[in-house]
């Protein structure tokens, strides 16, 4: 299934460090992969990537965070994206380095956001941090925001609970797909006509 154009897929540091075993596991990760493959499936070159960086020489509070990790350098692979996501990056699709929690605005997701219809459509970890900032960010900006709630993912479920329940109050800016439904229908053109996003009966399982 093609996607419209003026459409945008971010993927969220879905990193090695973040996986099973990793220094930074996100308990659960696995189970938004299929969500997250078919996302990247649909949205091929439209598909943005990013990658969590230390900030050595980054402002004020980030140097001294980049310290507290650094040990982790020494073993980049850390860094590289999961053996599942890497395997389904498509031709065309952009892999972007951050030193910080948000991606917007990035280059190479601000250049295809730039025309008046627009969506970022969001998935990846952690959703309290990373994925918090770049949706809020994104809204802002006042670019209309898709937060695919079966493909993001965080280490604390209240916390997770939280984000989606905030980005429910902010139904002109945010509405809360599936995958699928993300898949089936663009943000709408005036505003997300779901007041308060759908219903649980309607929003489907995990991996719908």
């Amino acid at each position: 299934m093609a996607v419209d154009s003026g459409r945008a897929l971010v993927v969220l540091d879905l990193q090695r460090v973040v996986g099973p075993g990793g220094p930074w596991e996100v308990p659960g990760i696995e189970r938004i992969l299929p969500s997250v493959r078919q996302l990247i499936g649909a949205f091929g070159s439209a598909t943005v990537l990013t990658r969590h960086r230390l900030a050595h020489s980054g402002p004020g509070t980030w140097s001294a965070f980049a310290q507290r990790w650094a040990a982790l350098d020494e073993e980049p692979e850390w860094w590289d994206l999961l053996d599942e996501v890497s395997a389904t990056m498509p031709q065309g699709a952009s892999l972007i380095d951050k030193h910080t929690y948000s991606a917007y605005p990035a280059p190479e997701l601000s250049e295809r956001l730039s025309g008046p219809a627009t969506e970022l459509v969001l998935a990846g970890c952690e959703t309290d941090c990373c994925v918090a900032a770049t949706l809020f960010a994104a809204v802002d900006a006042g670019v209309p925001v898709s937060l695919v709630e079966n493909a993001v993912v965080g280490p604390d479920p209240e916390s997770h609970s939280g984000l989606i329940a905030a980005a429910r109050r902010l139904p002109e800016q945010v509405r809360v797909v599936t995958a699928s439904e993300a898949l089936r229908r663009p943000y709408p053109a005036g505003g997300n006509p779901q007041k308060h996003g759908a219903p649980p009966s309607e929003r489907g399982g995990a991996n719908e």
